[in-house]
């Protein structure tokens, strides 16, 4: 036995942006509305309404949109190399090509003034015609000063001499005083790197006896730490032992009284549901063809949108 429902059916829809963003699964068969705003650059006529259709394993993005065939449009229309036509074949092309383009026989050619070189000359005349002055052109005289370009290669000579040399400012100096600097408050017998690297190659053993005896010390260390917290966990696990009271575990008279109150609640809650006579017949039987519907009224069934999975 069929029962029939009044129903509509809304896909999941949402505009482009948001099909990008959240990038959701749709499942197998589930149809996908992209609305595509004015100038969003996915497809060339904008705004469009496109439709993807999931397949259970790929996002929204490996999806293809899906596409039909116009029926108002001629396969040659649609195809990637259109028909070669002929001149003789396209009606009023000659007629079309004598009004848009006319023949023209002026000639142009400029020239340089005789008396000054700045000045330049702009002559026009038709094929079996004489020249015609049109307009002259004045160039700039535009003169460069090295001037400051001179200076500025002198002053680096100058810069560069100084680097060089062993005076303030070379870098030679510069160095020296760096490794003064590292030994200027040693003792006589370690101004120089050649005598602090002396001492640390004839003290090698001192170094190694040093490091054996600080090693020893840890390892002492370690030990008494372990001592102390033996003492310090035993003393905690006497106090946590003392402090339990075992007859308090027991419920009280009070306890008891209280859940005996709650039953009570209880079995009034019980009381005041409903009797089965008094529901539908959908509601004792779990059978949707006990479902009745008021005339007007219809199920909307809601597949969400791309940031919310139904």
């Amino acid at each position: 036995m069929s029962t029939m429902f009044n129903a509509r059916i809304r896909a999941k829809y949402d505009i482009y942006e948001n099909w990008m963003t959240n990038d959701p699964t749709p499942l197998e068969g589930e149809l996908c509305v992209v609305i595509v705003p004015v100038s969003a650059g996915v497809v060339a006529q904008e705004p469009a309404i496109l439709f993807k259709v999931g397949d259970g394993t790929s996002t929204f993005r490996q999806l293809s949109y899906s596409s039909a065939k116009a029926a108002d449009v001629y396969d040659w229309a649609k195809a990637a190399v259109k028909p070669a036509y002929t001149a003789d074949e396209i009606e009023g092309l000659t007629a079309y090509i004598s009004g848009e383009i006319q023949n023209s026989d002026t000639q142009y050619k400029l020239e340089q003034d005789d008396a000054d070189g700045h000045i330049l000359k702009l002559y026009s005349k038709s094929l079996s015609g004489s020249w015609t002055l049109i307009t002259t052109i004045t160039t700039a005289d535009t003169v460069y000063d090295d001037t400051a370009l001179a200076q500025r290669v002198s002053a680096n000579e100058a810069d560069i001499t100084v680097l060089n040399g062993t005076g303030d400012g070379s870098v030679a100096k510069q160095v020296s005083d760096a490794v003064a600097a590292v030994v200027a408050n040693a003792p006589g017998d370690f101004d120089t790197l050649k005598e602090i690297a002396d001492w640390i190659t004839n003290h090698a053993d001192s170094a190694a006896a040093m490091n054996s005896q600080i090693q020893t010390n840890v390892a002492d260390i370690s030990a008494l730490a372990l001592l102390v917290g033996d003492v310090a966990v035993a003393t905690r696990i006497t106090n946590a032992i003392s402090a339990l009271d075992l007859d308090s575990t027991y419920a009280t008279a009070t306890a008891l009284g209280a859940l005996a109150g709650r039953v009570s609640s209880l079995e009034t809650a019980i009381a005041g549901k409903v009797d089965e006579e008094d529901l539908a017949d959908v509601a004792t039987s779990g059978n949707i063809t006990d479902l009745t519907q008021t005339s007007g009224d219809y199920v909307v069934f809601c597949c969400g949108s791309s940031s919310e999975i139904i």
